[in-house]
């Protein structure tokens, strides 16, 4: 796991709507949640033919998913995937049967320093990657804290990644299902309907192919639209050996020049040469 920045607490009438783990420019937040939503039950079966919101909807809870506290009466939960117990103990996802750190030793503190700690302390703090997560709340938000377990019991839990940003993402959500604005989830059908014309106009153009071919690999390529008319698509590059690449928005056609060794995405030296 690793940690997010500009977590948030989402409110709206003085009711919690769901809470936004925040996200980092590393690949960890980068490669989706794909093992995750199968653990929670969101299978490719189960979203087959469904739109926005309902085809992010947990559908079980693993025994994995755990509660627990940190310093200053802080409270937190999470899941991780690759952990040896199966127990649901609010000390166990911390700890090993020795009452010694486990694997995320460093995930706690981390969260413990963004509530506490640092110069600008936060009310939320939450680590995550594609199999495992976890967050912190600080002790005034409990009741908050409270709805969103029992949202979690209840199988009342939307989780998605926020739409991509240039070094930092939206992080990952987890959206309290019918608590969801009419507006919001009604855009989010419309966006999924986009996300759907995206994917097809991508595979259409055969591009990661091309580039799979040509030896290359990346952390991420992620296309979006350039403008609502669709007409255009870009993509952000994560690539593998950065010391020769270049990472950042592109079109499919400076994409294309990678493929062939020239173009922006090559790296030059002072001279001008590769």
């Amino acid at each position: 796991m690793r940690l997010g920045h500009k977590g948030q607490i989402i409110i709206e009438d003085s009711q919690l709507i769901g809470i936004n783990l925040g996200a980092d420019y590393v690949a960890e937040h980068e490669w989706g949640i794909k093992e995750l939503r199968r653990d929670f039950g969101i299978t490719e079966e189960y979203v087959k033919d469904k739109l926005g919101f309902e085809a992010t909807k947990i559908q079980t809870i693993s025994k994995k998913f755990g509660l627990f506290e940190g310093k200053n009466k802080s409270n937190g939960a999470g899941y991780g995937r690759y952990y040896e117990s199966d127990k649901n103990d609010a000390t166990n996802f911390f700890y090993n049967e020795n009452k010694k750190f486990n694997t995320y030793e460093k995930a706690l503190k981390e969260m413990e320093y963004k509530l506490f700690n640092s110069r600008q302390p936060e009310e939320i703090a939450g680590c995550w990657d594609g199999s495992s997560f976890a967050f912190l709340m600080v002790d005034k938000h409990k009741k908050y804290y409270d709805d969103l377990i029992k949202a979690f019991e209840n199988k009342n839990i939307s989780i998605s990644l926020g739409a991509n940003r240039v070094f930092e993402n939206g992080g990952l959500n987890f959206l309290i299902y019918d608590k969801i604005p009419k507006q919001i989830f009604e855009d989010a059908i419309n966006t999924h309907l986009s996300s759907n014309r995206l994917k097809k106009a991508v595979e259409k153009s055969g591009l990661f192919e091309k580039l799979k071919n040509a030896g290359l690999s990346w952390y991420a390529l992620s296309p979006r639209w350039v403008d609502k008319a669709e007409k255009e698509i870009q993509y952000w590059l994560n690539p593998q050996d950065q010391h020769i690449y270049n990472y950042g928005w592109y079109k499919e056609k400076e994409l294309l020049e990678w493929a062939k060794g020239r173009g922006p995405i090559i790296k030059r030296k002072e001279n001008g040469t590769r």
